[in-house]
């Protein structure tokens, strides 16, 4: 009789860890669900881009005081937090032989965390400002905003007030990333023709983002809730034999080649005209080519 009560306790001991140890983990998976959807929440309602580029400042000239410096610094990493881009200002007296366009482009490659930027140089060994724009800071910065920027440059560099040309270029890149990218941007490459609109990448709003998450939940827990209602689950105990409840089927298929046919298209070597509504301001396209590192590169120079 004693032996068959300490067997039933010994029993109720083990049933009651399992539950316990059960009911645990549920704590632990809700615990870290929870984690999970605060984070993804806050992600979500966050204004500043999680892909903020880096600022880089290097005055290998040295025409730049320390205040300019910091001031420049700060600039820079105010424009790249804002628009997600990497910003680089850098000068030079010794180009290594190189044209500024490829001293710039080189310099970009060589300290980017991403492909859309600029880099602004004053190049002192060309005697030449020059501004290359990579991946989407090529449709932000067509041609015209590039003749901006550097008919702004040019007095404060041509008078020796190198900090103060910088200084109007982040100025103008700034007052132009507000602007947005104009209407109908595009990019020429100057070698091939080859035509590229600007698209607008897709996202979510708040409101939109918690009713799909909030779907997407109530979907889970209605599969799951029917699913156990219907094979009578008990959690933690179901156990699905695929060895007595599987087979394999082997079947041959062959496929035979019969022809090819080849599409040739034309590409245009100047962008199809459109008629875009709302009088706004229509981009005036930027012209690329490859670039440094095998990349397509934006931009223009002046010399001083």
């Amino acid at each position: 009789m004693m032996r068959k009560y300490r067997q039933q306790r010994n029993a109720a001991g083990r049933k009651t860890a399992a539950y316990s140890a059960a009911a645990a983990k549920k704590s632990r998976m809700g615990r870290l669900c929870a984690v999970i959807f605060l984070a993804v929440c806050a992600g979500a309602g966050s204004t500043v881009p999680s892909w903020a580029g880096q600022a880089v400042v290097e005055d290998q000239a040295e025409l730049l005081n320390r205040e300019e410096l910091a001031e420049l610094e700060e600039q820079a990493e105010e424009l790249a937090k804002d628009t997600g881009y990497d910003i680089m200002l850098i000068t030079t007296d010794d180009a290594e032989g190189k044209e500024a366009v490829d001293y710039a482009e080189d310099f970009y490659m060589d300290h980017k965390t991403t492909l859309d930027g600029a880099a602004y140089l004053i190049d002192m060994d060309n005697r030449e400002i020059y501004v290359a724009t990579s991946g989407d800071m090529r449709f932000l910065l067509d041609d015209d905003r590039i003749d901006e920027i550097l008919d702004d440059a040019y007095d404060c560099v041509s008078e020796e007030r190198y900090g103060d040309g910088f200084a109007v270029m982040l100025e103008d890149t700034q007052r132009f990333a507000e602007e947005g990218i104009l209407e109908g941007a595009y990019t020429r490459d100057v070698e091939t023709g080859k035509i590229e609109r600007y698209q607008k990448p897709k996202s979510i709003s708040p409101m939109g983002f918690f009713v799909a998450l909030a779907g997407g939940i109530g979907a889970a827990a209605l599969f799951f809730g029917v699913t156990v209602g219907r094979y009578k689950l008990k959690l933690g105990k179901y156990s699905y034999s695929y060895r007595d409840h599987s087979e394999v089927k082997l079947s041959r298929k062959e496929d035979l080649f019969l022809n090819r046919i080849v599409t040739h298209r034309h590409i245009p070597k100047n962008p199809p005209s459109e008629n875009h509504g709302g009088g706004g301001h229509m981009s005036s396209g930027s012209s690329v080519h490859m670039g440094s590192g095998g990349n397509s590169f934006g931009g223009g120079g002046r010399k001083f």
